[in-house]
């Protein structure tokens, strides 16, 4: 029988100690977010539009009017859903065996979460269930046509996809506010700390020296759909994260009838909204061979 008697801590306190294998990616997204009730629903929102030339002009002493802007709503749904699972153990199995086995359903969840954070639950533009990180059906959410990298004379793509990855952040510069470049796709991640021969810097420090206060990251692999490659260039203050619950050991205690430990955990849906037009610039990304 085993002697190492079960230590049933409180739920804050697993929390607490849990040290992450997966470092999730939606936190990122926080700057500016909403949780809702852990309540399953089809929350509305609405956002106002203006339609027409909203540049200040000179009245005119005979101007008996200022003529009015026609204000449009445009309606957006955030679906909310969530997930659960269940883990049961005999009463008699370690506590360290316990927290081991709750710490890798958190890890495993954290990656389920980014998964349905970045894809909206959908496998491309046209049919997420909620907007996300690299699916989205928001007007404001800006995808540029694919692009190829091309070689240069010494084989090498560095110095094209530099190009490619200045010109979206020029683009995502039309707004203010803090700039995020996310890789994503095994050319892309791969590239990015490839080194110019040049220079013998490497093509993320040259990125970094050039752009001041850009910051640069990457979206894991284990999360990104096959064939995805690009970056993304994400304003963190043109966008709103909407989200349910993140993911967390809700509950646990032990039935002592049937001597088993259980635990269980909840996480819920997310979705991403682009405040104004160019918030998020996608640029898909393909290399020569």
């Amino acid at each position: 029988m085993n002697t190492n008697n079960l230590v049933l801590k409180e739920v804050d306190q697993y929390m607490a100690d849990y040290a992450p294998a997966y470092t999730a990616l939606m936190p990122a997204f926080m700057r500016t977010s909403q949780s809702y009730a852990a309540e399953v629903g089809k929350i509305n929102f609405k956002r106002v539009s203006v339609i027409g030339d909203i540049r200040s002009k000179v009245i005119d002493p005979k101007d008996t009017a200022i003529k009015l802007l026609k204000v449009g709503q445009d309606r957006k749904s955030f679906n909310k859903y969530f997930l659960g699972s269940k883990f049961t153990s005999s009463e008699l199995q370690s506590s360290d065996e316990i927290e081991e086995a709750i710490k890798m359903f958190l890890d495993e969840h954290n990656r389920q979460s980014d998964e349905i954070f970045l894809t909206g639950d959908g496998t491309n533009d046209s049919n997420t269930l909620n907007n996300g990180l690299l699916y989205s059906q928001d007007k404001n959410y800006f995808k540029r046509a694919s692009a190829e990298v091309e070689k240069d004379a010494n084989d090498s793509h560095l110095a094209d996809l530099y190009d490619k990855i200045t010109d979206a952040i020029d683009e995502a510069d039309d707004l203010d506010g803090q700039k995020l470049v996310l890789f994503y796709g095994d050319r892309p991640i791969k590239e990015h700390k490839g080194l110019f021969v040049e220079t013998k810097t490497s093509l993320i420090e040259t990125l970094v020296g050039a752009n001041a206060g850009v910051s640069f990251g990457k979206i894991p692999k284990e999360i990104t759909p096959s064939g995805e490659a690009g970056i993304l260039v994400c304003n963190l203050d043109q966008l709103k994260l909407n989200y349910t619950v993140l993911a967390q050991l809700r509950d646990r205690d032990v039935n002592k009838e049937d001597m088993y430990f259980w635990a269980n955990f909840i996480m819920g849906s997310s979705m991403l909204e682009v405040k104004n037009k160019k918030g998020i610039v996608r640029q898909p990304l393909t290399f020569e061979a």
